[in-house]
């Protein structure tokens, strides 16, 4: 991934090749440790090094593929932009403002095909 410009563009663009990666080379039913493995290591080194300082809820997360996914976007891409663009999308929001999707598949949608 590339860092430097619009990272917000960047990260969506990372993330939705890493999805497809995953789908194509039928990783998508392995377990969350090694996607976010497999994640870590396409994402670069500059990636790689905000990692060890991101924060998560609780330590396990730090091995659950969806978990590390929301908070490689929380850091990424702004609130404000996460909510323009879900709204674009036909995506409303939840009483937390977390997108909550009508119409798009979900990472789990990916895991369980």
């Amino acid at each position: 991934m590339k860092f430097t410009g619009d990272k917000a563009t960047e990260w969506k663009r990372f993330k939705a090749q890493s999805l497809n990666y995953l789908t194509a080379a039928k990783l998508n039913v392995e377990l969350d440790e090694r996607k976010v493995a497999l994640l870590l290591v396409c994402i670069g080194a500059d990636g790689f090094a905000r990692y060890d300082g991101l924060l998560f809820a609780t330590a396990d997360d730090r091995q659950k593929i969806e978990k590390v996914l929301e908070v490689y976007e929380n850091q990424f891409v702004p609130q404000s932009l996460r909510l323009t663009s879900a709204t674009n999308a036909g995506v409303s929001t939840n009483a937390t403002s977390k997108p909550v999707s009508r119409s798009t598949p979900t990472w789990r949608t990916y895991v369980n095909s």
